[in-house]
């Protein structure tokens, strides 16, 4: 199983769209996501394939001009034998932040996430609503 990334508009979004497609017009996919799912130019995309190149999960990244990068999607259709689920694509995300000296990876994401939470975000809560901003603060490197 691999996770392959795709740029939206680098060229491939054929192999992109043609991956990920059945999910982005699945209401049960968008229920999940709470909101239909969008992309522009310039978006990553991560994408976990099976052996049979089936897509099994995504997730998806803007890169925003204050040198933070906002994950605006993460999703997986199944858990793995092998243990791959959502944090193996949100490692992904913090791991392409940290290899672009980003400063920060940010979310908006149900507030109970137990996943996020585990892996270091910290919440920002709201006064309303089941979603709040979930931030996780990168180390700068001292070569800078």
């Amino acid at each position: 199983m691999a996770i392959k990334q795709y740029i939206h508009g680098a060229g491939r979004d054929y192999q992109l769209w043609g991956n990920v497609g059945r999910f982005l017009v699945d209401r049960s996919v968008q229920t999940a996501m709470g909101n239909c799912i969008s992309s522009k130019t310039g978006d990553i995309w991560w994408l976990w394939l099976s052996h049979n190149k089936q897509t099994r999960g995504f997730a998806s990244a803007r890169i925003m001009k204050n040198e933070r990068l906002y994950l605006r999607y993460f999703y997986c259709a199944e858990k793995s034998p092998l243990g791959l689920d959502e944090k193996v694509l949100i490692a992904k995300a913090i791991n392409y932040a940290k290899e672009k000296a980003f400063t920060m990876v940010y979310t908006n994401w149900e507030k109970n996430s137990e996943i996020l939470a585990n892996m270091g975000f910290t919440a920002i809560p709201r006064a309303r609503g089941d979603f709040c901003r979930w931030e996780l603060e990168l180390e700068r490197n001292s070569d800078d």
